[in-house]
């Protein structure tokens, strides 16, 4: 699959790594600095490319959105023209005082639906501590750490599903996009649960009873 990645930070860096491991082609956009575009996708050879925010729309079968909430309109204006492409997005809005800049009556999901006009939106991979995307796929053993996303387009959620399931985790739908405001002050309980238990890589997985379809 190509995906046009917006925001090369951890995040993104991160997931490139593993997808590029099945195969994925990455095109890495929106740094200020044109030099690290150009390292990371030499890194990866034939699958590697580099561009701007809309040359990552234009050449991906999805695009991914991995950058601050600061920073989101100036990307989503960046890409230019979303009207029917998948935008799986990753972002926060994690606060100094352990809160959540919007949530609840909202969601960052729901936000950038309406920056990004016609777009179908897929919030995934926020709901899990961005250093875990720096350790060995293993790391919990044969237990995958749950991704949870959502959406309101059926295509667009299969293919957040493939590529969680090609980043190496387990994927869990839980509905519709209004369902992100569930999911985001959810991240926040896995960063506290990281601080109090003073574990910085860890994860939640989706437990089921033996006889139940996955």
């Amino acid at each position: 699959m190509r995906i046009g990645l917006v925001g090369p930070g951890k995040v993104g860096k991160g997931l490139a790594d593993r997808w590029v491991k099945r195969g994925h082609e990455i095109l890495f956009s929106f740094s200020r600095s044109e030099e690290k575009l150009r390292g990371y996708a030499a890194e990866y050879g034939e699958l590697g490319h580099w561009g701007t925010p809309r040359d990552a729309v234009e050449f991906g079968e999805a695009t991914v959105l991995c950058c601050k909430w600061e920073q989101t309109q100036e990307a989503v204006d960046a890409m230019g023209d979303l009207a029917g492409k998948t935008l799986i997005e990753t972002v926060n809005t994690f606060q100094d005082d352990g809160t959540i800049a919007i949530g609840h009556s909202t969601s960052v999901a729901e936000e950038i639906s309406h920056m990004a006009e016609g777009a179908l939106v897929v919030p995934a991979f926020n709901s899990i501590p961005a250093t875990l995307l720096a350790q060995p796929e293993d790391v919990f053993g044969e237990t995958k750490a749950a991704v949870f996303y959502c959406g309101d387009d059926p295509g667009a959620k299969a293919t957040a599903r493939q590529l969680i399931q090609d980043a190496g985790f387990e994927p869990v739908d839980v509905g519709a996009l209004k369902s992100a405001r569930l999911i985001e002050p959810f991240a926040m309980l896995t960063v506290q649960a990281a601080i109090n238990q003073k574990i910085r890589n860890i994860g939640f997985s989706m437990l089921r009873p033996r006889d139940s379809a996955s």
